[in-house]
């Protein structure tokens, strides 16, 4: 669920508010309409703990966790990297905007998505952000940067082929 971005989600509602564990599946079940297993939740804690991006403290049954300073000034890094990113992607996706000439695309490309298949849609954009983002962090990017724009084309060019064919099965 969510592996790329949970680090992230987490400590951003750590950031906002101290919190327990189980009260951290709580607010990412609201947040993500799925409820992370504590199998996923409890090692990234202890892996954020070791790497002192947060501190627990016991209060009675259950442990509390907050942001260090170390933990800030590393979320914000984060926050400044993935406002960047967007302002790349807004590019992309203005640029597609006013190529296209289809205006039930305009509408697609604007238009905010909601409902069940906004959760499944939601979720590959987020997996593939995360996997372009996770490119360009990558210092021999541009060594390979032809290789992700074929990537890219070709995987564009299959969608397209595959909404043919499923016009033409609807169509049968």
């Amino acid at each position: 669920m969510y592996k790329g971005y949970l680090k992230l989600i987490v400590l951003s509602i750590i950031q906002k508010e101290n919190s327990s564990g189980y009260s951290l599946i709580k607010k990412l079940k609201e947040q993500l309409g799925k409820s992370p297993s504590p199998g996923s939740i409890y090692p990234l804690l202890n892996e954020l703990e070791i790497d002192k991006l947060i501190k627990k403290k016991p209060e009675g049954k259950k442990n509390i966790y907050s942001m260090t300073l170390k933990g800030k000034t590393y979320f914000k890094k984060l926050e400044l990297e993935k406002r960047s990113f967007s302002k790349v992607g807004m590019k992309i996706v203005e640029s597609v905007y006013n190529m296209t000439k289809d205006a039930d695309l305009k509408e697609v490309i604007t238009k905010p998505l909601s409902g069940d298949f906004c959760k499944t849609v939601n979720y590959d954009i987020i997996n593939l952000k995360k996997d372009i983002y996770l490119f360009h962090q990558d210092e021999n990017y541009k060594k390979f940067q032809k290789d992700y724009d074929k990537i890219i084309k070709d995987t564009s060019k299959k969608l397209k082929d595959l909404r043919k064919k499923m016009k033409i099965q609807a169509n049968k």
